[in-house]
């Protein structure tokens, strides 16, 4: 049964319109790739002189690589660990997944919650952001949902060439430096017949994922914002959030439960006793900053032991003066302000889902909300996708064209020869080395624009205004500064003649966090049959349902159901109106499964011998909710049920009860979302 499930959820899966710009595995690698070069970039500046760096760099301490120095995966798992949470033996060891800022991006495809943060209205509901301050107590692994994802990404059984993946993230940087600015491909290598498909690389397990994750489809249906402009503007709303996070008190932005804290308190004496859920809001808060602050500086401590030298050195300084504790006013400050950046790197880490998806080729002209139908909308994409498109990317230092590749395609094997791509040297190149250059250049753009985000960030946002209109990008004052001048985008990438008209813009605008989806919800309207296992007539009506979610990721439902039925049988004629109020577990994606009473009244032997009962009994089933992966709106439900009269007219209350019969039914009907 499983294993049928699996081939239904896959075969429906794949004919849903896309959510996402890259598969799981590209987002995470290309996010903590970005996440290791902003690192390396602010390295000068942290420095006493610059406090804020310096939390932030701490921050990313804790959520960035630790080290550089292995395949991404290896083994169908990934290696990557960083300081957020320990293992109890490397992932090769342990079978465990440790949580790294690639996996904040990459989440954004199955997670619709990031907060709480306070003073963030959309980032209220408790999500992402309590789960990883959570994992700076006691738990080795991120465990439940994000991990049953997580480690499905190095699980597909196609080979990355991650030291070639490696050599082209280097190789494209390094280009970009020696220009002075994103290198632009020359316009005869934009030509479509110059290219080629690249060759195919891992893929997310849909189907796998849809059990893993029932609320995945509902996420990839409610994906305009990972579209074109759309995708550009969740991106500056999650970078705004983090850096408007980042630069606030610990206190007004924390605003996880007294259950978390109180579970993060123990094993620390100084906070064992604190009984969180007696505390006052405000005092909650302080005191939940403090113990964060010493759990934080436990973790960087630990970071430094493990993590590479390069890394760990420009800290030094800083770990060094609260290795014992913070002894100053100042050193207490500054792990509080670690705390808060913390929070804000998984609201940046997500932002980049957005960035990452600005640069996939099937999202440039792809529009998921016209009246195309889903068949259609996923043509669009995955050819866009698969050959490629021309894009020009505009930042301050000007335009430059480029092009994109979408989904699967980053991280597949190369298709030519070539280890060095100099652009004016490829006149007489076929199409396998073309096709190797312009993959290689969008694996450094995918890092490049990512580590530009960070570092903006880290910064407090160079190109927001008034920063922006002060110094701008004429003399840029550092080189972590000019490497954001060089890269981050001041307006969507754009498909080559979709380019809006008029100049650039010269800052980057505040932005807006996404809305998230609304609750998972449906109506239906299902035409009945159902039959008495012991041959005791059939039924058939209608019944109206109104479904709607339990929990934050509907794993849970429940519904109530109205309905009017007729029963025929060589020794009953029945008219009866049913109610009942069902729950349900989310199996997958469209696959629930329900138990619940059903109460029922009406007439049976019309005519003289009418008479009227009452009588409840328990449903248990099946359904199936097909929408989003076919153009009619179905529901088809399957279940048992066991009707028990309790009061009968003709014969009373203690004679009437008697079991009405066993009835297998199933339901078909029209579902809306």
């Amino acid at each position: 049964m499983a294993r049928l499930g699996a081939l239904l959820a896959l075969a429906l899966t794949l004919a849903s319109p896309a959510a996402r710009a890259f598969d799981y595995l590209e987002h995470a690698y290309f996010a903590d790739r970005a996440c290791y070069e902003a690192q390396r970039r602010l390295a000068p500046l942290v420095t006493p002189a610059r406090p804020d760096v310096v939390a932030r760099y701490l921050a990313l301490a804790l959520a960035c690589p630790e080290r550089w120095d292995r395949p991404y995966c290896a083994d169908d798992l990934k290696q990557a660990e960083a300081g957020l949470n320990r293992l109890e033996a490397p992932p090769a060891a342990s079978g465990d997944h440790a949580l790294t800022l690639g996996d904040f991006s990459a989440l954004v495809d199955h997670l619709a919650w990031f907060g709480p943060v306070g003073g963030f209205p959309r980032a209220r509901q408790p999500g992402l952001t309590a789960e990883v301050l959570g994992l700076l107590g006691a738990p080795t692994t991120s465990g439940g949902l994000i991990e049953d994802v997580a480690e499905e990404a190095c699980d597909s059984g196609v080979a990355v060439p991650w030291d070639r993946v490696e050599h082209d993230v280097r190789s494209a940087l390094a280009a970009s430096d020696a220009s002075g600015a994103p290198v632009a491909v020359p316009p005869a290598l934009l030509a479509p017949n110059r290219r080629a498909s690249p060759h195919a690389g891992p893929v997310d397990p849909a189907a796998l994922l849809s059990f893993n994750n029932p609320h995945y489809l509902d996420l990839k249906l409610h994906g305009d914002d990972h579209f074109g402009v759309r995708a550009f503007g969740a991106w500056t709303g999650y970078h705004t959030a983090a850096r408007v996070i980042a630069a606030s008190r610990c206190q007004d932005v924390l605003a996880v439960d007294a259950d978390l804290l109180e579970d993060l308190a123990d094993g620390l004496p100084a906070f064992a006793r604190v009984d969180f859920d007696d505390l006052a809001p405000a005092e909650r808060a302080r005191q939940g900053c403090l113990l964060l602050a010493e759990r934080v500086r436990r973790r960087l401590l630990d970071w430094r032991r493990r993590a590479e030298p390069a890394l760990t050195a420009p800290a030094a300084p800083f770990l060094d003066a609260f290795a014992d504790g913070p002894a100053t006013t100042e050193e207490a400050l500054l792990l509080e302000h670690v705390v808060t950046a913390l929070m804000a790197v998984v609201w940046e880490g997500g932002g980049l889902h957005f960035l990452q998806d600005g640069l996939s080729g099937g999202h440039l002209r792809t529009d998921p909300t016209s009246r195309a139908g889903l068949g259609e909308i996923r043509y669009a994409h995955d050819t866009d996708g698969q050959f490629g498109l021309s894009a020009v990317l505009t930042t301050a230092a000007g335009h430059a064209p480029f092009v994109a590749y979408g989904d699967g395609f980053l991280l597949g094997r190369p298709t030519g020869a070539l280890d060095t791509c100099v652009w004016d040297r490829l006149g007489d190149a076929g199409q396998p080395d073309v096709t190797a250059c312009l993959v290689q250049h969008q694996r450094g753009l995918l890092v490049a624009l990512g580590a530009a985000s960070l570092v903006d960030w880290a910064l407090g946002g160079v190109l927001q205004a008034p920063r922006a209109a002060a110094d701008g990008c004429s003399a840029p004052t550092d080189a972590p500064h000019a490497f954001v001048c060089r890269f981050l985008p001041l307006r969507a990438v754009a498909a080559a003649g979709y380019e809006p008209q008029g100049p650039p813009p010269t800052e980057l605008a505040e932005g807006t966090l996404p809305t998230p989806p609304p609750p998972f919800a449906y109506q239906s309207l299902l035409t009945v049959l159902a039959a008495d296992f012991g041959g005791d007539g059939v039924q058939a009506g209608a019944r109206l349902v109104f479904l709607s979610e339990l929990d934050d990721l509907a794993n849970w439902m429940s519904s109530w159901h109205f309905g009017l039925l007729t029963t025929q049988g060589v020794r009953r004629s029945e008219l009866l109106a049913e109610f009942s109020f069902m729950f349900h577990w989310r199996w997958a994606a469209r696959f629930l499964v329900n138990a619940g009473p059903v109460l029922h009244a009406g007439w049976r032997g019309f005519g003289d011998d009418v008479s009227t009962f009452v009588g409840l009994g328990p449903s248990v089933g099946l359904t199936f909710l097909p929408e989003g992966w076919t153009k009619i709106p179905l529901e088809a439900t399957f279940s048992l049920r066991l009707p028990v009269t309790l009061l009968d007219s003709r014969f009373g209350a203690a004679d009437g009860v008697r079991i009405e019969g066993w009835w297998f039914e199933i339901g078909v009907g029209l579902a809306f979302m």
